[in-house]
C-alpha cells in the first residue's frame, strides 16, 4: 500500500487561507488530482468527493465562509455539500452535529497556513497551523 505525504511546500501546492474556496482549491489538488478521487458534486464553494476505491463513500464540504469551513460524510450524495438533505446516511447525523464537523483553515482571511496531508488513498488526514 502506497502512502502519500504532499506539504504546503510540494511543487504544485496550492495555498490555504482564510477564504471561502480555499479549502476545495486544496482538495481538488490533493485528492482530484494527485489522488484520482472524483468530485461526484460542485456548487459555488461546496463539493462532493469519493474516493476511488475503498468503502467509497462520499466527503461533503461546505466552504462558503470565511476561516472555517464544514465537512460531513454520507453513504450516498445527490448534491454537494453537507445539509442533511444531500444524501442518505449522512455522519456525524443532524442529532450527533448538527452543522457537521469544521475544519479551521485560518484565524485570517488572507494569511497563508502550512499544511501537511498524509494519504493511502482511501482516507487521509489533513492539518494546518490555524494561526501564527
Amino acid at each position: 500500500m502506497a502512502i502519500y505525504y504532499y506539504t504546503n511546500t510540494s511543487p504544485g501546492a496550492p495555498t490555504l487561507t482564510g477564504a471561502a474556496g480555499s479549502l476545495i482549491t486544496l482538495l481538488d489538488w490533493l485528492l482530484v488530482t494527485n489522488l484520482g478521487w472524483t468530485k461526484e458534486f460542485s456548487g459555488t464553494n461546496l463539493a462532493s468527493y469519493r474516493a476511488a476505491t475503498g468503502n467509497r463513500f462520499y466527503l461533503g464540504v461546505d466552504d462558503t465562509t470565511t476561516l472555517n469551513s464544514r465537512v460531513r460524510g454520507f453513504e450516498t450524495m445527490t448534491a454537494a455539500g453537507v445539509a442533511v438533505a444531500s444524501g442518505t446516511g449522512p455522519f456525524p447525523t443532524a442529532a450527533q452535529a448538527s452543522n457537521g464537523q469544521f475544519i479551521y483553515k485560518s484565524s485570517n482571511p488572507t494569511s497563508t497556513r502550512a499544511w501537511r496531508f498524509i494519504s493511502d488513498g482511501t482516507m487521509f488526514y489533513l492539518s494546518n497551523e490555524y494561526g501564527t
